[in-house]
Formats: C-alpha cells, structure tokens, sequence
C-alpha cells in the first residue's frame, strides 16, 4: 500500500497558529496590554528617560486624573445621555483654580476647581431634566458658554 499525502497535515501546524492568533485579538485586555508594551519599549529606544520611574509616575498621575473624569462621563452616558461640556468644564475648573491660588492661596484652588464642575454640572443637570432639552444640544450650549 502506498502512502498517500495528508492534505490536512500541512495545515495541521498551522492551524493552532491562526487560532492563537484568533483567541489573541478577541482579549481586548491582553491586545492593550501589549500595545502599551510595545510603545513603552520604542519609547525607550527615541529616549532613554521614556522608561525612568519618574516619567511612568507622571504618566499614572496624568493616566488618574482622566480616569476620574471617564468615570464621570460614563455615567451620563450609562443613563443614555451625551455631555459635550467635559473639555471645557476641566479647563475651566483649571482655570478658576488658578485664579483662587494666585488670589487667596493654594488651599483654595482644589475647592473652587471642584466647586466650578459641580456648578456646570448642575446646571446641566437642570437643563436636561427640569428643561427636557436633549443632553447633547443643552451641553454643547454649555461648552460653548464655558
């Protein structure tokens, strides 16, 4: 009896590639993760002190302050709203914390930055509930008068 050749066994091999592959692409974690590694190590090849722990704290710090603020948006959007303010809600907290540490100290500039966004928010949260204007036409306004 001869041997006839296996058409499946050349695809045998590389079956298990293409499904790693697949199963790979499908774990959304595990594709930033390695997306995040992957810009972490041709960051360190332009500039040494891309990988210093220093710049990485900065970085987590930076990466915070956005994460408390997505917390919030996704909120508004869970409950099927839209808030175009954010951008310029932030800036102008920003802004007026600056100004209350430069008038009256810095113990000032936290409380009046924070105080600036729950103003906005509440008046947003007015228009759209009391108003019954659609959240993103009532925030756009808003970021335009910010």
């Amino acid at each position: 009896m001869s041997a006839l050749p296996n058409p499946g066994a050349a695809g045998a091999s590389a079956q298990p590639a293409a499904s790693l592959a697949a199963r790979f692409i499908k774990n959304p974690p595990l594709v930033a993760f390695s997306f995040s590694l992957l810009l972490l190590l041709v960051g360190s090849f332009i500039n040494i002190n891309f990988i210093s722990l220093n710049y990485l704290l900065q970085q987590l710090q930076v990466g915070a302050f956005f994460g408390v603020i997505a917390a919030g948006v996704m909120l508004v959007v869970l409950l099927g709203h839209i808030d175009l303010s954010v951008p310029w809600t932030v800036t102008t907290g920003g802004m007026m914390a600056t100004f209350a540490a430069g008038i009256w100290g810095p113990a000032w500039a936290i409380p009046v930055g924070v105080g600036c966004g729950l103003l906005v928010g509440l008046i947003n949260g007015l228009g759209v509930a009391y108003l019954r204007i659609p959240s993103m036409i009532f925030t756009l306004g808003m970021n335009a008068v910010l």
